[in-house]
């Protein structure tokens, strides 16, 4: 038997030390059936607790085409430490926290997977809003892809640059029962945690509230609701105001400072205060206690257009 000079380099650059099968990927000596192995027999050591989810963490494992996908996990709550809200969303609640082991990351030149911690985002669902089927649902188009083209390649998934959140596994609180989706650090700065589109400030979700909330309140008068809805639906931007019916109860210190034509000019302090965009929480508080000036129209119980102008 001839041996050529070299063969023995080639054999160790090109073949996989353990299943001698030729790496899937020989530019970062990974091995994929060697992985699909050792995650196949890690199975048994661990359980989510529900048939539904143990099935989706498989599957999303047994997806694995390149040494940078993300090892999809189950990962028990009590690996995260240094838990701190930071959000919500619409039934779920945003949280930053340090994963104590960190994801498992293929290490070309050891050829093993290892970890290190690192710092992540969780989006927790609220267990009465949500069916084991509806999370799912909800976290099936997050990827574990480094790459946006192979996403759609290889799974026709529709994940563009603006919507590629990235997710590292599954978990649950085991207080509140609720299931968390793992998900990059910054997520929630990135992506807005009612639809995960790629915005700061959502305007689609933004005028979705506004609307839903339009049944709550009421002046009396159809011409001065239609105007305030019109121009709430305007909002396009975080600095923009929140133009409100604002009930006059809400004004205490009231006093005169002017008058003027046909109106007369009050200073007041808003008890609840303007709506301001927060845009560490990406959501919306108010400046209670703010002083501002009421003007007061004679006779205007009778609305006309020209008040409306």
């Amino acid at each position: 038997m001839v041996i050529h000079e070299g063969y023995f380099e080639r054999y160790y650059k090109e073949y996989c030390i353990k299943c001698a099968e030729m790496y899937t990927n020989t530019n970062y000596n990974w091995c994929k059936p060697c992985l699909i192995n050792y995650i196949k027999e890690d199975f048994i050591y661990w359980n989510s607790g529900k048939k539904e989810i143990d099935i989706f963490i498989q599957e999303m494992q047994l997806k694995i085409n390149h040494h940078s996908d993300i090892v999809f996990e189950w990962i028990p709550y009590n690996r995260f430490n240094s838990i701190k809200e930071i959000g919500k969303g619409d039934f779920t609640t945003i949280y930053s926290a340090k994963w104590k082991d960190g994801p498992l990351s293929y290490n070309q030149h050891k050829k093993v997977y290892t970890r290190d911690s690192e710092m992540i985002n969780l989006k927790c669902f609220d267990k009465s809003k949500y069916t084991i089927i509806e999370f799912l649902n909800k976290i099936e188009n997050y990827t574990i892809k480094r790459d946006v083209a192979e996403v759609y390649n290889k799974y026709k998934r529709n994940v563009t640059k603006e919507n590629n959140i990235k997710m590292y596994g599954i978990s649950k609180d085991p207080k509140t029962k609720n299931y968390i989706v793992v998900l990059e650090n910054q997520y929630f700065e990135k992506y807005c945690a009612k639809c995960d589109k790629n915005n700061g400030l959502c305007e689609q979700c933004q005028t979705n509230d506004l609307r839903k909330n339009f049944v709550n309140w009421s002046s009396g008068n159809e011409k001065i609701d239609g105007l305030i809805q019109e121009m709430q639906l305007k909002i396009n931007s975080p600095s923009n105001i929140i133009f409100e019916w604002i009930p006059y109860n809400q004004f205490y210190g009231i006093k005169e400072i002017g008058k003027g034509g046909f109106a007369i000019v009050y200073s007041a302090i808003w008890k609840d205060g303007p709506l301001k965009y927060d845009t560490n929480r990406k959501e919306y508080t108010r400046i209670s206690g703010k002083t501002i000036a009421l003007k007061c129209l004679d006779n205007s119980q009778s609305i006309t257009d020209e008040f409306n102008k």
